[in-house]
């Protein structure tokens, strides 16, 4: 149900999702979920532990166990996994380096927004400045490609992944 837009050769681990250790494609959905906020809820600036990961297959673990962690009572994170698009319950939040590599894809992905608030969450929790992780969480624009880190409370658009 969606467009295989990451590939690798040698396999990469995918922790906690159905591929595991044996992954070698990412696929995402076609559309966008709409404006979330990355977590809500009246803990949302904590910090939330196992949302740190950035590479390539770390999306699922950060979505799984950190954006639907005691700290957030709602959000991309509890979205993204109640999602059963195309029959398959995998569905996850991209990790940062996952957003880059689906951003430098887009045109084969389509259906991206890229003018105005083109802003797209990642399931990656930031680092505050004193190198602590709290409120920010990253995300990137479309419009420009540059990336950020945001307010987790804030709304951005977010677009699902899956490892296989």
């Amino acid at each position: 149900g969606g467009v295989i837009f990451y590939t690798s050769a040698a396999a990469f681990t995918s922790t906690g999702s159905p591929c595991g250790t044996d992954c070698h494609y990412l696929e995402a959905q076609r559309a966008d979920l709409g404006q979330l906020t990355w977590c809500s809820g009246p803990s949302y600036s904590l910090k939330v532990v196992g949302a740190g990961g950035n590479e390539i297959g770390q999306g699922f673990r950060n979505t799984d166990v950190g954006m639907r962690a005691s700290t957030c009572s709602g959000g991309a994170g509890f979205t993204a996994r109640a999602s059963t698009s195309g029959g398959m319950s995998d569905w996850y939040v991209p990790a940062s380096d996952e957003l880059i590599a689906l951003y430098s894809n887009r045109a084969i992905v389509g259906g991206f927004t890229t003018k105005g608030f083109a802003d797209y969450w990642s399931s990656s929790q930031g680092k505050g400045p004193d190198g602590g992780v709290a409120i920010d969480a990253l995300a990137g624009d479309f419009a420009t490609g540059t990336g950020m880190a945001a307010n987790k409370s804030g709304l951005k658009r977010v677009r699902l992944i899956r490892a296989f």
